[in-house]
C-alpha cells in the first residue's frame, strides 16, 4: 500500500458515517430485541412440523404495498452534504502537510495524461515543493480544491439520487424480510394470519445465533411506524426496511433481512419461496390456535417433539369475560 493509499484508508476510517443518522434510527438500529418474539402461521404449514423452515419474503410477497419503497425526500438532506463536504475540506487541508502524497497525486495525474515521470523529474518537483514559491503553489492548488468541494459534493448527491430507484429495486430484488411479532396474543394477528384461530403460534429465542451476527450483534430490529417521509437516504439508511405507515402498528413487529441467495432452499412452482431451516433450540414454544383442528393437534404436536423434545406444547383459547387471547401449556 503506497502513501496515497495508506492516507485515503485513514481518511475513510476517520469519517463517522453515524453522524449522518437520524436520533430515530440510532433508537431502531440499538433496540435491544425482547426476549421472545412470534411468529404466526396459517392452518396449511402443517408441513411445518416434520421439518421447521422460515420464508423469507421478497417485496412482491408481503402484505403492504408500499414495502421497500422510497420513504425519504431525497437522497441526502442539507446536514448530511454538510458533513460529507466538512469532511473532505479536512482532508485536503491535511494534503497541504503531506508532500509525498501530493507527489504520489502528481505522478498518477501525469500517468493518466500519458504522461511518465521519471526519478529525476520527480526529485525536482520534492526539490520545487521545498521552495517558498513551491509551498505557496500547492496552498493554492489546496485551497482551489476546497472551494470546489461544495459544488463537487451537490452534483454526486444529484447523481446518486437519480439512481437511488435503481438501487431500491436491486434491495428489494435480492433480499428478503423475515416478520414477527413482540407478542402471541395479539387478536388481530390470530385472526390474520393465523387462519381465525386455525392455525399456529411459534415463540423463537432472539438470544439464539439464528438472530445474532458472528460478532455477537443482533440482527432482528424493531419497525417503526409513521406515515410521514424520512428526510434523506442517509440520514435514515433502513427507512425501507424499518418504517410501516402507521395503520401497521397492532402488528408490533420486529424483523430480519436475509439475501435470498444465502437461504437453504428455493421452492415453489417459480422457485421463489425462499427457506431457511430452523435450527434445534431456537423455538420454545409452538401454541395451537383456538380453532386448531383437534385431529391433528396430537399427531403436530409429536412430530415438534421428535423435531426437538425441548419445544413446549400450548393450546390457545379465547376467554370471553376478558376478551383475550390466552394459552397454557398441554405438553
Amino acid at each position: 500500500m503506497g502513501n496515497l493509499d495508506r492516507f485515503l484508508d485513514q481518511q475513510n476510517r476517520s469519517f463517522d458515517i453515524t453522524k449522518t443518522a437520524t436520533a430515530e434510527f440510532l433508537a431502531l438500529d440499538q433496540a435491544a430485541p425482547p426476549t421472545s418474539v412470534f411468529k404466526y402461521f396459517p392452518r396449511e404449514r402443517t408441513e411445518f412440523f416434520a421439518r421447521p423452515a422460515f420464508r423469507y419474503s421478497q417485496r412482491s410477497a408481503l402484505n403492504d404495498p408500499f414495502e421497500l419503497t422510497e420513504r425519504w425526500e431525497r437522497f441526502g438532506s442539507d446536514a448530511t452534504k454538510k458533513l460529507f463536504a466538512d469532511h473532505l475540506k479536512s482532508t485536503f487541508r491535511s494534503l497541504g502537510s503531506e508532500r509525498e502524497i501530493f507527489i504520489e497525486m502528481f505522478r498518477n495525474e501525469c500517468l493518466r495524461n500519458g504522461r511518465f515521470l521519471s526519478d529525476q523529474e520527480l526529485a525536482a518537483v520534492r526539490e520545487k515543493l521545498k521552495t517558498k514559491e513551491g509551498q505557496a503553489e500547492l496552498r493554492r492548488v489546496v485551497d482551489d480544491a476546497i472551494l470546489a468541494i461544495e459544488a463537487f459534493v451537490e452534483v454526486t448527491f444529484s447523481a446518486a439520487s437519480s439512481t437511488s430507484g435503481a438501487f431500491l429495486e436491486t434491495f428489494a430484488s435480492e433480499f428478503g424480510v423475515f416478520s414477527v411479532s413482540d407478542t402471541a396474543a395479539n387478536k388481530q394477528l390470530w385472526g390474520l394470519y393465523a387462519s381465525s384461530g386455525a392455525g399456529f403460534c411459534v415463540e423463537l429465542d432472539t438470544n439464539h445465533q439464528f438472530f445474532r451476527a458472528p460478532n455477537g450483534r443482533h440482527l432482528i430490529w424493531k419497525v417503526s411506524y409513521t406515515d410521514r417521509l424520512q428526510e434523506g437516504l442517509l440520514s435514515d439508511p433502513m427507512a425501507m426496511f424499518l418504517f410501516k405507515d402507521e395503520q401497521w402498528q397492532f402488528e408490533r413487529e420486529w424483523r430480519s433481512l436475509r439475501k435470498l441467495s444465502d437461504c437453504d432452499e428455493a421452492t415453489g412452482p417459480n422457485s421463489d419461496i425462499h427457506l431457511r431451516y430452523v435450527p434445534t433450540g431456537l423455538i420454545k414454544t409452538v401454541t395451537f390456535g383456538y380453532a386448531y383442528d383437534e385431529r391433528r393437534l396430537a399427531s403436530d404436536a409429536l412430530a415438534l417433539r421428535a423435531y426437538d423434545a425441548a419445544i413446549k406444547i400450548r393450546r390457545a383459547s379465547v376467554d370471553r369475560k376478558s376478551r383475550e387471547v390466552v394459552s397454557v401449556e398441554i405438553l
